[in-house]
């Protein structure tokens, strides 16, 4: 009996033992399994996008949002946000997310810092261009006075809004410093003022022989065998680069009627209110869309959009108008005092807003189409429901761009394309100011070499253009020999020969370039009045050049290009070192 419970015993430790390692080795494959899962899709650890090297983290992106709605509000004068103005607040802040990345990558390269005594200083010495505009800060004579600037500046009651714009200048300078350094960066030297006293400052008169195709004995005419040859010595001149063809869909946010039906609605209650005896100032607290501004302000009279100014025109100082519709909404002003270049006014604004409704049937209609897409056909869904198929420019080359369509993230799209096979749709939309966007992959043009059949007459023609210039280049070159034998260079044209004789004036080498092409300007730049150039071959023809005459551009003024060009380039060089770096944006944009 003991061997039997000592065997049982036995066979129930190695279960439990089996079942121990067994439960071990599951929760280990678990968290592996797990771990991955995680590791493919990154909002599983808080990471909403990468932008470079940088992890773009929910938290930073909340920080963005929080600071662009803040400003969203001050620059429009907000009280309430629609839903047009989350969706545009969710598009500056990612825009502005990416640039403050990049430029703060630019600042630590480069050590370009502003400090507070800096930023205070130009907070005093440049007021903000509104203030500028404040009677309240003219002086006797209407001219701007400084010195209550400083006093407004100072004051407790004006912190908030000195707080904002020192903020704006603190994010400002250090940009500004760099474009200048940048600029700085840059001396003019007697070489650069000769450059361009000589490219864009002097009109040039020449005399050419052209040698080109009329001036061979004969006809180019290459074999089968010569353009196989060509094509076997030059592949890479006929693979085509890879291409993409997309196809896309778009979901538009669009107002409906009765999204303006509600907002002339609110602006004839306000109607009715003023009608009744209440004032324009408690009308405006409960029915205005922007911060109420009770006291008005002087806005200068070309600033005012055509409907406004209109009604201006046909108000006394005193009156209000009726409501009446403008770019931006329907609206009542109360005019308040009138001048020939400005006027003072206060108005209600109903704005055309989108419903929270509106917006939600279209992102529900997105979501229903992206799940059914993929069974039941990209075009066949499209025509069931009538939506509109519309083509996206080529993704050309294997680092393609999407051109011709606004969307927040193009390089989603880009990534997927990378990767998707023909016929799939990508899994989720992309966002534009105008609604969504849905996408297919139509097909794949893969980078490979064509068959020389295929090509036959491209390769033909590259023999030809080859052959050609060999021939009427060393023909030029006999030429030139004659011409410094001492023969004049008008000799050597006619009908004859074949060679044109070519006399022309341009404005600068600029001009000589636009109608010649480069190889012929450079030869020009070069030429002192009397000297001839070698022979200047170009794919077309070859060119014997004499400069005739040279005579300055009357009020050019060298030194003044010269500092045009460095700000060009300086501010080219900024732009390209601004270029954002590589980004993936995990967001669903259905869901943000």
């Amino acid at each position: 009996m003991l061997s039997n419970m000592r065997k049982r015993v036995r066979i129930i430790m190695i279960v439990v033992a089996v079942a121990f390692v067994a439960g071990f080795l599951l929760g280990e494959l678990w968290s592996v399994l797990r771990s991955r899962g995680e590791t493919r899709d990154p909002r599983t650890r808080g990471i909403l996008a990468r932008v470079g090297d940088h992890n773009v983290t929910a938290e930073e992106m909340r920080g963005a949002i929080a600071y662009t709605t803040e400003r969203y509000r001050q620059e429009n004068s907000l009280r309430d946000l629609s839903t047009q103005d989350y969706e545009a607040i969710e598009n500056r802040a990612w825009q502005w997310l990416v640039s403050e990345l990049t430029w703060r990558k630019l600042f630590d390269k480069t050590g370009v810092t502003a400090t507070y005594d800096e930023v205070l200083e130009i907070m005093r010495s440049n007021p903000p261009e509104e203030l500028l505009q404040d009677p309240s800060l003219r002086d006797s004579a209407g001219e701007f006075n400084h010195q209550l600037y400083i006093q407004a500046m100072e004051s407790e009651q004006n912190r908030a809004y000195f707080s904002r714009y020192f903020q704006e200048l603190a994010e400002m300078l250090p940009k500004e410093k760099l474009r200048i350094d940048m600029s700085n960066s840059f001396r003019v030297t007697s070489g650069d003022l000769e450059h361009y006293r000589r490219t864009e400052g002097e009109r040039v008169a020449v005399t050419a022989l052209f040698l080109g195709p009329q001036a061979l004995e004969s006809p180019v005419e290459p074999t089968d065998e010569e353009a196989k040859k060509y094509f076997n010595a030059n592949p890479d001149e006929f693979k085509p680069r890879a291409m993409r063809h997309l196809a896309y869909i778009h979901f538009p946010l669009r107002l409906s009627e009765t999204d303006s039906a509600d907002a002339a609605a609110g602006a004839e209650r306000a109607r009715v209110q003023l009608e009744g005896g209440e004032s324009f100032n408690l009308t405006m607290l409960d029915f205005t869309d922007l911060v109420p501004d009770t006291v008005g302000g002087y806005v200068p009279r070309e600033r005012l959009d055509p409907e406004t100014d209109s009604v201006v025109s046909a108000l006394k100082p005193g009156e209000y108008s009726d409501p009446y519709l403008t770019p931006y909404g329907w609206q009542i002003i109360a005019l308040d005092s009138l001048s020939a270049d400005s006027v003072a006014l206060r108005r209600i604004l109903m704005r055309v807003k989108m419903s929270p409704g509106t917006a939600g049937d279209v992102r529900d209609g997105v979501a229903a189409f992206l799940d059914l897409a993929g069974t039941v056909g990209f075009e066949e869904l499209a025509a069931e429901r009538g939506l509109r198929v519309d083509q996206l420019r080529p993704l050309v080359g294997d680092e393609p761009e999407v051109t011709g369509l606004d969307i927040v993230n193009p390089s989603a799209v880009v990534n997927w394309a990378l990767r998707a096979k023909p016929g799939e749709v990508m899994p989720t939309a992309a966002r534009g100011p105008g609604g969504y966007y849905v996408f297919q992959l139509v097909e794949h043009q893969a980078a490979t070499l064509p068959e020389f059949e295929e090509v036959k007459r491209q390769a033909a023609w590259r023999v030809k253009q080859q052959r050609e210039r060999e021939l009427w280049t060393a023909r030029a070159r006999e030429v030139l020999d004659g011409i410094r034998a001492g023969r004049p260079l008008e000799e050597f044209a006619g009908e004859e020969t074949g060679i044109e004789l070519i006399t022309e004036e341009y404005q600068n080498i600029t001009d000589s370039r636009r109608r010649r092409g480069a190889e012929f300007a450079g030869a020009v730049k070069a030429l002192d009045p009397g000297q001839v150039s070698g022979v200047v071959a170009t794919n077309w023809g070859a060119f014997i050049i004499r400069v005739d005459r040279r005579e300055p551009v009357p009020g050019f003024a060298a030194d003044q290009r010269v500092q045009e060009m460095y700000q060009q380039t300086s501010q080219q060089v900024v732009r390209e070192m601004l270029e954002p770096p590589a980004i993936e944006d995990y967001r669903d944009p259905l869901y943000y």
